[in-house]
């Protein structure tokens, strides 16, 4: 008798098809020239900012600035994907919004480029969501001041910075089909509550040596892979768990894929 299809034949393809149907549900788009813009917005006094940022298809950058809100390149060979940006002022706290108008039609083929490159101000309050559709995203967070972090991929991959953040108390991921690795290696000095939902694909999750990590795993189907971190009970601890001042406490929720936590000296 057959033996069915091996996992990790799954997780390899099925990530693929999932964007394959994202993509073939919405039609072909009309490419044009490249277009390259820039935008820049001062803090215009605001002590903390709210930041959302909505890109359906393509390449998402993100690192540190200068004393500016935000530095912003754009690059885009759709018209109808140029960005929308918006920021308003709410007394002390700064909105800000930048947003893929156009998602109909959006078929990621070859000839398609949409590339946001942006800097934010590396000092200011920041609580950032990020929802991407299909694409890839390149996320340099580690001096930055973000407080909490929402961040959703339908498909694709998407590398995540965080090492030894200053200032992030709450981190939320969401993962349709594709890949993630999220690093949280460093030195923290206060703690971390974080959850991450993957639906298809390979996480990696690198961890510090040098503060107390506790991870629950919550999976369907798929492997587990672990560096530097002890059975206890139901969790995952490493050697400092109970001993540090400050903490991370992980959940991951995962259904088909392979989950990979490796704790880096």
């Amino acid at each position: 008798m057959r033996q069915p299809t091996d996992i990790k034949t799954v997780v390899r393809d099925l990530p693929v098809l999932v964007l394959a149907v994202f993509c073939g549900c919405m039609g072909t788009v009309e490419v044009g020239e490249l277009q390259t813009v820039a935008h820049r917005i001062e803090l215009q006094g605001a002590e903390s900012v709210s930041a959302t940022i909505e890109l359906h298809s393509g390449t998402l950058r993100i690192a540190g600035g200068d004393s500016l809100l935000l530095q912003g390149g754009f690059s885009y060979n759709v018209a109808s994907w140029k960005p929308e940006i918006d920021y308003q002022l709410e007394g002390t706290r700064g909105k800000l919004r930048i947003h893929q108008p156009s998602h109909r039609n959006a078929l990621t083929m070859r000839r398609t480029r949409n590339e946001w490159d942006l800097r934010f101000n590396r000092d200011v309050p920041l609580h950032l969501e990020i929802d991407m559709g299909a694409g890839e995203g390149e996320l340099t967070l580690a001096h930055l001041s973000v407080i909490t972090l929402d961040l959703n991929l339908g498909a694709g991959e998407v590398r995540l910075d965080l090492a030894g953040n200053e200032s992030l108390e709450r981190l939320n991921v969401s993962l349709g089909a594709g890949s993630a690795e999220i690093d949280l290696t460093g030195t923290w000095d206060h703690d971390l509550t974080a959850e991450v939902d993957a639906g298809v694909g390979e996480l990696t999750v690198r961890l510090p040596e040098s503060i107390g990590v506790l991870v629950n795993v919550d999976k369907a189907i798929g492997g587990l892979k672990t560096k530097g971190l002890r059975k206890e009970g139901e969790s995952y601890v490493n050697d400092a768990y109970g001993a540090s001042e400050t903490s991370i406490r992980l959940l991951i929720n995962t259904g088909v894929g392979q989950i990979n936590l490796d704790v880096i000296p």
